[in-house]
């Protein structure tokens, strides 16, 4: 078991997102921002506009001309790139490392959370009630930052941990999580997200995405739209390692988003596109490989 000021000390020692990063997450939260306020705040962080022009220039884009003009670089790559972009700079201690605990190599957590996030976004189009794509997408990207924390205490225990899974019918990984520590990757995200300051509804979905049922009212559609678009990404292989795949659907999603099978099936088909398209440029701009 996890003891509470063990866990938290843990967490206060993770760095805090940089300035950039956390404008342009509350930026996402709104729905009435534009490209000159991405322009405004990526303008102001030297590194963050050194990465965003490396992206657009990279083979994957085949610009014709070289871009040397941050607006015109974010109208190519668009406001959720550039988000993700920002997120993989300030958050790789997070994003990037290896998750040991969960036999899950370096990079996976990110590779997953963008395919999250690009998923995300194109269920929002289709959820009953209004859910901003660009939300849609930055929680995407933050649904998992708790298995950071986690991995290093699930170290030597995954064998546990899938017995218990395997031996108790319709077990979840992070309901065998809880009963080997005491807490799973949800709690500890969220409790990453308020050290870091990240806004109440992300909290929400990084808190229940494995649960939508239980967050609060106002926040189901958009924790319902993270919690399908997690599942698209590990079916579409890109997980975390051995929990892929161990988790639960839940099939409630229907009351929040419509979508039909044949929706869905084009939904995973664009996403396999767009990952393909953008995940090698912007890993090599915030520094993993495929």
């Amino acid at each position: 078991m996890i003891k509470p000021d063990e866990l938290m000390n843990n967490i206060k020692s993770i760095p805090f997102l940089s300035q950039s990063a956390m404008k342009l997450v509350e930026l996402m939260g709104t729905e009435d921002h534009n490209l000159v306020d991405v322009v405004n705040i990526v303008e102001c962080d030297p590194i963050l506009t050194a990465k965003v022009l490396n992206v657009i220039n990279s083979a994957a884009f085949a610009m014709v001309e070289p871009v040397d003009s941050i607006m015109r670089a974010i109208s190519y790559l668009g406001d959720k790139a550039v988000v993700g972009i920002a997120m993989g700079l300030c958050a790789g201690t997070v994003l990037f490392k290896e998750l040991d605990g969960y036999a899950g190599k370096r990079g996976e957590l990110w590779m997953h959370s963008l395919k999250t996030a690009i998923a995300a976004r194109e269920i929002a189009h289709h959820s009953k009630e209004p859910v901003d794509p660009g939300q849609s997408y930055t929680a995407g990207l933050l649904h998992d930052i708790g298995k950071s924390v986690m991995s290093g205490y699930l170290e030597g225990s995954l064998d546990k941990v899938m017995e218990d899974i395997d031996s108790v019918e319709g077990r979840s990984f992070i309901e065998a999580e809880k009963v080997l520590l005491g807490t799973d990757h949800s709690e500890a995200g969220v409790l990453l997200a308020a050290h870091w300051n990240i806004p109440l509804k992300l909290r929400s979905v990084i808190r229940y995405h494995h649960e939508p049922d239980k967050a609060p009212d106002e926040n189901k559609s958009l924790v319902y739209v993270v919690h399908l678009a997690d599942v698209i990404s590990m079916m579409g292989g890109s997980g975390t390692g051995s929990d892929s795949l161990r988790y639960t659907l839940d099939n409630n999603y229907t009351k929040y988003i419509d979508i039909s099978p044949e929706v869905f099936e084009r939904i995973v088909f664009d996403v396999m596109i767009e990952f393909e398209k953008t995940s090698g440029a912007l890993s090599q701009a915030v520094g993993v490989g495929n």
